[in-house]
C-alpha cells in the first residue's frame, strides 16, 4: 500500500471511529419482537451514562426504571452490580416504545426484566422483584445455558427523586465513593443517597442500624440485606478509572479513542498544544505541560492507569521517572518501546535511584502480544491488556 492510500485508510478508520462515538448520546429504543428477546448493544452503557440520562430523565418530570441484579449464584450472564436504566418513550406513545441504557445480560432474561419494568411504569408499581433460573428446563425455554440463577430488582424513579439522582450523578463525576440506597417496605419503596462520609445527605431517613449496613457493603456492586421486614439494597457508586496517556501523537490517539469506548476517562499530556487539545481529543482532558508540577491536582491512585508513548526517548524516561518516584504508584504503568530502549532505560532509572521492584512493575512492551502493527492494532493490544488488568483486579 502506497503511504498516501494508508494514510487514507487511517482518516477512514477515524472517521468511522468518530462517527461510532458520536452515537453514544442517542438514546437506543427497543421493541418488543416476536421472539421477545432485546436488541444487541450498539456499544457498551457505563455507570456515568446511566445516572446522566436518569437524572435527566426524572428531572424533567418523566419516570425511569433501574434494574439491578442484587443476588447471583452460580455463572450468569452478567455479575452482581449490573445495571439497566428503562423508561418510556414520549415520541411514540402509541406503540408502547421504550429506550434501554446499560444491559443486565441480554437474552430473554433481559426482555422479561424490561417487560417488568414496563408494566412498573405503566401501572404506579414502586419496585419488583425478579428471579431468573438459568439451569435445566428454564434456561433451554430461554436459550440461555449458563447454569447460574439471581434475583433482579426493578426500581422506579419519579420527580421525587430528582435530588437523590443528581447526587448520585454528581458523585460520579467527582470520584467521589457515595451510595444510592433503596429501601422496600412492603408495597413502598423509598431513596436516599448516602455520600463518602457515609452519611445520609438527601432522601429518605435511615437508622443507625440501617447505615451500619450500608457501611459493612463492600465492593463496586449491589449488596442487599434484610432489616426485620425492610429490604435495603445499597448500590456503591464506584468512580470509573482514569488514564493518564502521556503523548498526544498517533497511537495515543487511537489508544484515547478505543479506551473512552471501554469505559476509560482519558487525561492526554503533552508539551504539544497542537497534540493537547480537545478538537483532537474531544472525549479527554488535556493537559499541556511537560512538568509533574501541572498534574498536581490529579489522583495517581489504585484507580489510575498511565501510559508513556511520547515522542521521544528523553521524555518517555522524564515521565516514566517521575511516575516511578510518586509517593503511591498507580495500578497500571504502561510505557510504548522497544526492548533495548526499555532496557537502557530501566539501567538509568536504576543508576538514579529507583526502587528495583517499582521498575518490574511497569508494563512493557505494552500491550497483549498480538503482532500488532499500525496505531489502531498497537491501541487494541493496549486496549486489551487495560481489560485484563480491570477485570482481574
Amino acid at each position: 500500500m502506497h503511504n498516501d492510500d494508508k494514510t487514507l485508510a487511517i482518516d477512514r478508520l477515524y472517521a468511522l471511529s468518530s462517527s461510532y462515538m458520536a452515537q453514544s448520546d442517542q438514546s437506543r429504543t427497543l421493541r418488543r419482537s416476536s421472539s421477545r428477546r432485546s436488541a444487541y448493544r450498539e456499544r457498551q452503557v457505563f455507570l456515568i451514562d446511566i445516572y446522566q440520562e436518569a437524572a435527566a430523565r426524572v428531572a424533567s418530570g418523566q419516570k425511569v426504571a433501574l434494574a439491578d441484579i442484587i443476588e447471583q449464584q452460580g455463572s450468569t450472564p452478567r455479575e452482581k452490580g449490573a445495571q439497566m436504566l428503562v423508561w418510556l418513550r414520549e415520541d411514540s406513545p402509541g406503540e408502547k416504545g421504550l429506550a434501554i441504557a446499560g444491559t443486565v445480560g441480554g437474552g430473554r432474561l433481559e426482555a422479561e426484566v424490561i417487560e417488568k419494568a414496563r408494566a412498573c411504569l405503566s401501572s404506579g408499581q414502586e419496585s419488583a422483584l425478579h428471579a431468573f433460573d438459568l439451569t435445566g428446563e428454564d434456561a433451554a425455554e430461554m436459550d440461555m445455558i449458563c447454569g447460574g440463577s439471581g434475583t433482579v430488582l426493578i426500581t422506579v424513579f419519579t420527580s421525587r427523586d430528582a435530588e437523590v439522582l443528581d447526587l448520585a450523578r454528581q458523585a460520579i463525576v467527582d470520584k467521589r465513593r457515595a451510595w444510592l440506597v433503596t429501601l422496600l417496605e412492603g408495597d413502598a419503596t423509598y431513596s436516599a443517597y448516602v455520600d463518602d462520609y457515609r452519611e445520609p445527605t438527601s432522601g429518605c431517613e435511615l437508622s443507625e442500624a440501617q447505615l451500619k449496613l450500608i457501611r459493612d457493603s463492600a465492593g463496586p456492586a449491589m449488596h442487599i440485606h434484610d432489616d426485620e421486614s425492610i429490604i435495603i439494597s445499597a448500590r456503591m457508586l464506584t468512580p470509573g478509572p482514569s488514564l493518564y496517556i502521556f503523548g498526544g501523537g498517533h497511537v495515543g490517539l487511537a489508544t484515547a479513542n478505543l479506551c473512552h469506548l471501554i469505559g476509560f476517562e482519558t487525561v492526554i499530556i503533552d508539551d504539544r498544544e497542537e497534540f493537547a487539545n480537545t478538537e483532537r481529543f474531544p472525549h479527554s482532558q488535556c493537559i499541556v505541560t511537560a512538568e509533574g508540577e501541572a498534574l498536581s491536582g490529579f489522583a495517581f491512585d489504585d484507580n489510575a492507569y498511565v501510559l508513556i508513548m511520547t515522542r521521544g526517548h528523553l521524555l518517555d524516561y522524564d515521565w516514566l521517572k517521575w511516575v516511578l518516584s510518586l509517593s503511591a504508584m498507580p495500578k497500571y504503568v504502561g510505557m510504548i518501546g522497544s526492548r533495548r530502549k526499555i532496557a537502557l532505560i530501566y539501567e538509568r532509572l536504576e543508576r538514579e535511584g529507583i526502587q528495583k521492584d517499582r521498575i518490574r512493575q511497569v508494563y512493557s512492551p505494552v500491550g497483549l502480544p498480538i503482532a500488532a502493527q499500525t496505531p489502531e492494532e498497537i491501541a487494541v493490544s493496549i486496549a486489551a491488556q487495560l481489560i485484563q488488568i480491570r477485570n482481574n483486579g
